[in-house]
């Protein structure tokens, strides 16, 4: 899934179909995490919040594009496809300094107590 749009309230859209495990999983559960990575810069969010099961055909139109038409073979009309409005509550990010295999070998030298200088940032955030 990718993210359709995040909105002037700060909700994030996607696009997803009423066949999908995570359709069936958010009508059980409306509680979500997401995550996001670029790992090229070694940055990582981890986003908790409540998911809200959306019928909006303006909406779904107004996100359609090729790469969406890829997955919905009937089309933007196909009575399958739904929204989902996920409500951000909290965040953890975190990024480091280094290369991977610095950062692989520093989380095990401090996993078994050893010292070492400041490795990159981390945080919450409270929504």
């Amino acid at each position: 899934m990718s993210v359709q749009e995040v909105d002037d309230q700060g909700n994030i859209w996607f696009l997803a179909s009423k066949d999908s495990d995570k359709y069936r999983n958010i009508k059980l559960n409306k509680q979500v995490q997401l995550y996001f990575s670029d790992p090229s810069s070694m940055k990582y969010l981890s986003l908790f919040g409540n998911a809200e099961i959306v019928d909006d055909q303006n909406r779904i139109d107004k996100y359609w594009n090729k790469f969406v038409e890829g997955w919905f073979e009937k089309g933007r009309t196909d009575p399958n496809i739904i929204l989902f409005k996920i409500k951000p509550e909290h965040a953890h990010y975190w990024d480091t300094k280094h290369h991977k295999l610095i950062s692989y070998a520093i989380t095990l030298i401090k996993s078994v107590g050893g010292d070492l200088e400041d490795q990159g940032r981390e945080g919450q955030i409270h929504i």
